[in-house]
Protein backbone atom coordinates (compact mmCIF):
# COMPACT_ATOMS: atom_id res chain seq x y z
CA UNK A 1 0.00 0.00 0.00
CA UNK A 2 3.10 2.34 1.24
CA UNK A 3 4.67 2.01 -2.22
CA UNK A 4 1.81 2.51 -3.95
CA UNK A 5 1.13 5.55 -2.58
CA UNK A 6 5.05 6.78 -2.47
CA UNK A 7 4.40 6.00 -6.07
CA UNK A 8 1.12 8.14 -6.47
CA UNK A 9 3.06 11.08 -4.54
CA UNK A 10 5.98 10.81 -7.31
CA UNK A 11 4.17 10.98 -10.49
CA UNK A 12 2.78 13.68 -8.89
CA UNK A 13 5.30 15.69 -8.14
CA UNK A 14 7.18 15.14 -11.04
CA UNK A 15 3.33 16.90 -12.51
CA UNK A 16 3.90 19.63 -10.60
CA UNK A 17 7.74 20.13 -10.99
CA UNK A 18 7.11 20.33 -14.72
CA UNK A 19 4.38 22.88 -14.39
CA UNK A 20 6.53 25.16 -12.14
CA UNK A 21 8.81 25.46 -15.06
CA UNK A 22 6.35 26.10 -17.79
CA UNK A 23 4.60 28.12 -14.61
CA UNK A 24 6.65 30.56 -12.62
CA UNK A 25 4.43 32.66 -11.24
CA UNK A 26 2.50 29.33 -9.82
CA UNK A 27 3.41 28.29 -6.71
CA UNK A 28 3.47 24.50 -8.18
CA UNK A 29 7.23 24.42 -6.89
CA UNK A 30 6.07 23.77 -2.95
CA UNK A 31 3.76 21.39 -4.15
CA UNK A 32 5.92 19.60 -6.18
CA UNK A 33 8.41 19.30 -2.54
CA UNK A 34 5.33 18.58 -0.12
CA UNK A 35 4.80 15.67 -2.55
CA UNK A 36 8.75 14.40 -2.77
CA UNK A 37 8.47 14.61 1.06
CA UNK A 38 5.45 12.20 1.26
CA UNK A 39 7.35 10.21 -1.89
CA UNK A 40 10.04 9.40 0.83
CA UNK A 41 7.82 9.21 3.65
CA UNK A 42 6.22 6.57 2.21
CA UNK A 43 8.80 4.94 0.51
CA UNK A 44 10.36 4.66 4.55
CA UNK A 45 6.77 3.44 6.05
CA UNK A 46 6.91 0.92 3.17
CA UNK A 47 10.36 -0.39 4.28
CA UNK A 48 8.94 -1.51 8.24
CA UNK A 49 7.52 -4.28 8.64
CA UNK A 50 5.97 -5.74 12.23
CA UNK A 51 5.34 -9.56 12.35
CA UNK A 52 2.93 -10.47 15.24
CA UNK A 53 3.98 -12.52 17.94
CA UNK A 54 3.10 -16.37 17.16
CA UNK A 55 3.90 -15.82 13.73
CA UNK A 56 6.48 -15.64 10.61
CA UNK A 57 6.84 -13.42 7.60
CA UNK A 58 7.65 -14.82 4.51
CA UNK A 59 9.54 -12.62 2.00
CA UNK A 60 8.51 -12.84 -1.88
CA UNK A 61 10.62 -10.23 -3.91
CA UNK A 62 8.73 -9.49 -7.91
CA UNK A 63 7.29 -13.38 -7.52
CA UNK A 64 10.41 -15.33 -5.74
CA UNK A 65 9.99 -16.78 -2.33
CA UNK A 66 12.72 -16.02 -0.29
CA UNK A 67 14.02 -18.73 2.02
CA UNK A 68 14.90 -16.37 5.03
CA UNK A 69 11.77 -16.09 7.20
CA UNK A 70 11.28 -12.95 8.91
CA UNK A 71 10.72 -13.39 13.22
CA UNK A 72 8.52 -11.97 15.26
CA UNK A 73 9.08 -7.59 16.00
CA UNK A 74 9.50 -5.01 13.88
CA UNK A 75 11.94 -5.08 10.55
CA UNK A 76 13.03 -2.55 8.20
CA UNK A 77 13.44 -4.74 4.47
CA UNK A 78 13.57 -3.92 0.94
CA UNK A 79 10.41 -1.55 0.30
CA UNK A 80 10.01 -4.01 -2.81
CA UNK A 81 9.04 -7.25 -0.85
CA UNK A 82 5.54 -8.04 0.26
CA UNK A 83 5.73 -10.33 3.55
CA UNK A 84 2.86 -12.95 3.89
CA UNK A 85 2.68 -13.96 7.71
CA UNK A 86 2.19 -17.93 8.93
CA UNK A 87 1.04 -18.86 12.12
CA UNK A 88 3.77 -20.94 13.80
CA UNK A 89 1.46 -21.49 16.72
CA UNK A 90 -0.13 -24.97 18.13
CA UNK A 91 -3.12 -25.70 15.95
CA UNK A 92 -5.84 -28.21 16.29
CA UNK A 93 -8.03 -29.89 12.92
CA UNK A 94 -10.66 -31.45 13.90
CA UNK A 95 -13.10 -33.86 12.36
CA UNK A 96 -16.21 -34.79 13.87
CA UNK A 97 -19.61 -35.89 13.16
CA UNK A 98 -21.74 -32.56 14.62
CA UNK A 99 -21.80 -29.69 12.22
CA UNK A 100 -21.17 -27.62 15.44
CA UNK A 101 -17.47 -28.29 15.58
CA UNK A 102 -14.60 -28.46 13.01
CA UNK A 103 -13.54 -26.24 10.05
CA UNK A 104 -15.83 -28.80 7.39
CA UNK A 105 -19.85 -27.99 7.95
CA UNK A 106 -22.01 -31.27 8.40
CA UNK A 107 -20.56 -34.75 9.48
CA UNK A 108 -16.84 -34.97 8.39
CA UNK A 109 -16.32 -38.02 11.34
CA UNK A 110 -14.10 -40.66 9.44
CA UNK A 111 -15.55 -43.65 8.22
CA UNK A 112 -13.31 -46.81 8.95
CA UNK A 113 -13.00 -50.41 8.70
CA UNK A 114 -12.09 -52.51 12.01
CA UNK A 115 -10.01 -55.96 12.12
CA UNK A 116 -12.95 -57.50 11.47
CA UNK A 117 -14.37 -55.74 9.43
CA UNK A 118 -16.87 -53.48 11.29
CA UNK A 119 -17.83 -50.22 9.91
CA UNK A 120 -17.21 -47.28 12.64
CA UNK A 121 -17.64 -43.50 12.25
CA UNK A 122 -14.96 -41.77 14.65
CA UNK A 123 -14.29 -38.29 15.56
CA UNK A 124 -10.66 -36.94 15.81
CA UNK A 125 -8.50 -34.00 16.53
CA UNK A 126 -4.85 -33.58 15.51
CA UNK A 127 -2.93 -31.13 17.29
CA UNK A 128 0.01 -30.09 15.00
CA UNK A 129 2.23 -27.23 14.34
CA UNK A 130 4.45 -25.71 11.42
CA UNK A 131 7.85 -25.81 11.58
CA UNK A 132 9.45 -21.93 11.44
CA UNK A 133 11.98 -22.56 9.35
CA UNK A 134 10.03 -24.64 6.95
CA UNK A 135 7.46 -22.00 6.29
CA UNK A 136 8.96 -20.15 3.35
CA UNK A 137 8.88 -23.55 1.57
CA UNK A 138 5.20 -24.38 2.84
CA UNK A 139 4.53 -21.06 1.17
CA UNK A 140 6.22 -21.60 -2.18
CA UNK A 141 4.81 -25.43 -2.61
CA UNK A 142 2.01 -25.59 -0.98
CA UNK A 143 0.06 -21.89 -0.51
CA UNK A 144 -1.82 -20.35 2.38
CA UNK A 145 -2.05 -21.87 5.55
CA UNK A 146 -5.55 -23.00 4.64
CA UNK A 147 -4.20 -24.62 1.81
CA UNK A 148 -1.57 -26.95 3.58
CA UNK A 149 -3.97 -27.86 6.07
CA UNK A 150 -6.46 -29.18 3.37
CA UNK A 151 -3.57 -30.79 1.20
CA UNK A 152 -1.70 -32.68 3.90
CA UNK A 153 -3.49 -32.56 7.55
CA UNK A 154 -6.69 -33.48 6.89
CA UNK A 155 -6.04 -36.46 3.95
CA UNK A 156 -2.54 -37.32 6.02
CA UNK A 157 -4.91 -37.78 9.44
CA UNK A 158 -8.17 -39.75 7.58
CA UNK A 159 -5.59 -41.94 5.99
CA UNK A 160 -3.81 -42.31 9.32
CA UNK A 161 -6.86 -43.31 11.39
CA UNK A 162 -8.18 -46.00 8.41
CA UNK A 163 -4.74 -47.52 8.37
CA UNK A 164 -4.60 -47.79 12.26
CA UNK A 165 -7.87 -48.85 12.73
CA UNK A 166 -7.25 -51.99 10.79
CA UNK A 167 -5.28 -53.29 13.12
CA UNK A 168 -8.06 -53.48 15.88
CA UNK A 169 -11.39 -55.88 16.26
CA UNK A 170 -13.96 -53.30 17.53
CA UNK A 171 -14.14 -54.31 20.77
CA UNK A 172 -10.35 -53.20 21.34
CA UNK A 173 -11.07 -49.82 19.72
CA UNK A 174 -14.24 -49.13 21.75
CA UNK A 175 -12.17 -50.26 25.07
CA UNK A 176 -8.78 -51.19 26.31
CA UNK A 177 -6.62 -50.15 23.08
CA UNK A 178 -8.11 -46.52 22.68
CA UNK A 179 -4.62 -45.12 24.24
CA UNK A 180 -2.79 -47.42 21.80
CA UNK A 181 -4.74 -46.32 18.82
CA UNK A 182 -3.79 -42.78 19.31
CA UNK A 183 0.20 -43.46 19.22
CA UNK A 184 -0.44 -45.41 16.31
CA UNK A 185 -2.49 -42.58 14.29
CA UNK A 186 -0.28 -40.05 15.60
CA UNK A 187 2.83 -42.25 14.04
CA UNK A 188 0.98 -42.85 10.88
CA UNK A 189 0.26 -38.97 10.14
CA UNK A 190 3.65 -38.21 10.72
CA UNK A 191 4.68 -40.50 8.27
CA UNK A 192 2.09 -39.36 5.82
CA UNK A 193 3.33 -35.89 6.53
CA UNK A 194 6.60 -36.93 5.55
CA UNK A 195 6.09 -38.47 2.91
CA UNK A 196 4.03 -36.15 1.32
CA UNK A 197 7.00 -33.34 1.87
CA UNK A 198 9.33 -35.73 0.29
CA UNK A 199 7.62 -35.71 -3.01
CA UNK A 200 6.72 -32.11 -3.07
CA UNK A 201 9.30 -29.80 -5.36
CA UNK A 202 12.27 -28.31 -3.89
CA UNK A 203 12.48 -30.45 -0.44
CA UNK A 204 15.08 -30.28 1.65
CA UNK A 205 14.46 -31.92 4.66
CA UNK A 206 13.02 -31.57 8.00
CA UNK A 207 9.53 -31.75 9.61
CA UNK A 208 7.34 -29.33 8.21
CA UNK A 209 4.60 -30.03 10.77
CA UNK A 210 5.08 -31.10 14.25
CA UNK A 211 2.38 -33.21 15.22
CA UNK A 212 1.96 -32.73 18.89
CA UNK A 213 -0.81 -35.18 19.30
CA UNK A 214 -3.60 -37.20 17.94
CA UNK A 215 -7.24 -37.53 19.93
CA UNK A 216 -9.64 -39.90 19.55
CA UNK A 217 -12.43 -37.54 20.46
CA UNK A 218 -15.55 -40.77 19.77
CA UNK A 219 -15.97 -44.00 18.63
CA UNK A 220 -19.70 -44.70 16.76
CA UNK A 221 -20.42 -48.76 16.29
CA UNK A 222 -22.99 -49.74 14.21
CA UNK A 223 -26.48 -49.12 15.28
CA UNK A 224 -27.10 -52.85 15.60
CA UNK A 225 -23.71 -53.18 17.73
CA UNK A 226 -25.58 -50.78 20.39
CA UNK A 227 -28.96 -52.36 20.21
CA UNK A 228 -27.31 -55.84 21.01
CA UNK A 229 -25.11 -53.82 23.44
CA UNK A 230 -28.59 -51.98 25.49
CA UNK A 231 -30.29 -55.78 25.13
CA UNK A 232 -27.64 -57.41 26.53
CA UNK A 233 -27.40 -54.59 29.46
CA UNK A 234 -31.27 -55.17 30.13
CA UNK A 235 -30.81 -58.90 30.37
CA UNK A 236 -28.08 -58.65 32.82
CA UNK A 237 -30.17 -56.49 34.77
CA UNK A 238 -33.11 -58.99 34.68
CA UNK A 239 -30.25 -61.82 35.60
CA UNK A 240 -29.19 -59.45 38.76
CA UNK A 241 -32.84 -58.93 39.76
CA UNK A 242 -34.06 -62.16 39.28
CA UNK A 243 -30.86 -63.55 40.96
CA UNK A 244 -31.58 -60.63 43.71
CA UNK A 245 -35.40 -62.29 44.43
CA UNK A 246 -33.90 -65.71 44.61
CA UNK A 247 -31.26 -64.98 47.45
CA UNK A 248 -34.20 -63.34 49.23
CA UNK A 249 -36.76 -66.20 48.93
CA UNK A 250 -33.69 -68.53 49.93
CA UNK A 251 -33.08 -66.88 53.05
CA UNK A 252 -36.23 -66.15 54.06
CA UNK A 253 -36.96 -70.53 52.97
CA UNK A 254 -33.74 -70.94 55.75
CA UNK A 255 -35.25 -68.07 58.28
CA UNK A 256 -38.67 -70.35 58.50
CA UNK A 257 -36.36 -73.75 58.85
CA UNK A 258 -34.58 -72.59 61.61
CA UNK A 259 -38.07 -71.32 63.53
CA UNK A 260 -39.47 -74.77 62.85
CA UNK A 261 -36.31 -76.92 64.06
CA UNK A 262 -36.04 -74.66 67.03
CA UNK A 263 -40.17 -74.85 67.51
CA UNK A 264 -39.55 -78.29 67.40
CA UNK A 265 -36.56 -78.63 69.72
CA UNK A 266 -38.82 -76.68 72.38
CA UNK A 267 -41.54 -78.83 71.93
CA UNK A 268 -39.03 -82.42 72.45
CA UNK A 269 -38.22 -80.79 75.83
CA UNK A 270 -41.26 -79.78 76.97
CA UNK A 271 -42.23 -83.44 76.25
CA UNK A 272 -39.08 -85.43 77.51
CA UNK A 273 -39.17 -82.73 81.14
CA UNK A 274 -43.43 -83.70 81.76
CA UNK A 275 -44.16 -87.37 82.84
CA UNK A 276 -47.38 -88.97 84.84
CA UNK A 277 -45.68 -88.38 88.57
CA UNK A 278 -45.18 -84.80 87.60
CA UNK A 279 -48.59 -84.54 86.42
CA UNK A 280 -49.41 -85.78 89.39
CA UNK A 281 -47.73 -83.71 92.11
CA UNK A 282 -48.93 -80.46 89.74
CA UNK A 283 -52.72 -81.89 90.62
CA UNK A 284 -51.32 -82.03 93.89
CA UNK A 285 -50.62 -78.69 94.50
CA UNK A 286 -53.57 -77.15 92.70
CA UNK A 287 -55.68 -79.12 94.77
CA UNK A 288 -53.85 -77.65 98.21
CA UNK A 289 -54.15 -73.97 96.55
CA UNK A 290 -58.03 -74.69 95.82
CA UNK A 291 -58.79 -76.02 99.55
CA UNK A 292 -57.37 -72.73 100.68
CA UNK A 293 -60.22 -70.40 98.71
CA UNK A 294 -63.03 -68.98 100.25
CA UNK A 295 -65.12 -69.68 97.99
CA UNK A 296 -67.22 -73.37 98.52
CA UNK A 297 -65.42 -76.35 96.73
CA UNK A 298 -65.39 -80.04 97.27
CA UNK A 299 -62.35 -82.37 96.59
CA UNK A 300 -63.47 -85.55 95.78
CA UNK A 301 -59.86 -88.19 96.22
CA UNK A 302 -59.39 -90.74 93.39
CA UNK A 303 -60.82 -88.99 90.31
CA UNK A 304 -59.88 -89.74 86.71
CA UNK A 305 -56.27 -90.80 86.36
CA UNK A 306 -55.94 -91.01 90.14
CA UNK A 307 -56.12 -86.55 90.42
CA UNK A 308 -58.76 -85.07 92.34
CA UNK A 309 -61.50 -84.02 91.72
CA UNK A 310 -62.84 -80.32 91.68
CA UNK A 311 -66.93 -79.26 92.07
CA UNK A 312 -67.84 -76.23 93.03
CA UNK A 313 -70.96 -75.89 95.17
CA UNK A 314 -73.21 -75.52 91.89
CA UNK A 315 -72.08 -78.25 89.79
CA UNK A 316 -73.11 -80.25 93.02
CA UNK A 317 -76.55 -79.23 93.25
CA UNK A 318 -76.88 -79.54 89.19
CA UNK A 319 -76.00 -83.35 90.26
Amino acid sequence: MFIGLSTICLILAFGFAVSAKLNPGKNHGAVSALLVVATIAFFLFAAVRVIPPGHIGVQVYFGKVRSEPLGEGMHVINPLLSVTTMSIRTQEYTMVARASEGRVQGDDSIPLFTKDTMRLNADVTVIFRTEPSLAPWLYQTMGSEEDFINKVIRPASRSAFRKAARNYTMLELMGEMRDVLEDDIQKYVKYYVDEIAKNSLGFKGGEPFVIQEVMVRNIEPPASFKAAVEAKLIADQDAQKMKFVLQKESQEAERKKIEAQGIAAFQRIVRQGIDEQLLRWKGIEATQELAKSQNTKIVVIGGKNGLPLILNEGETAKK
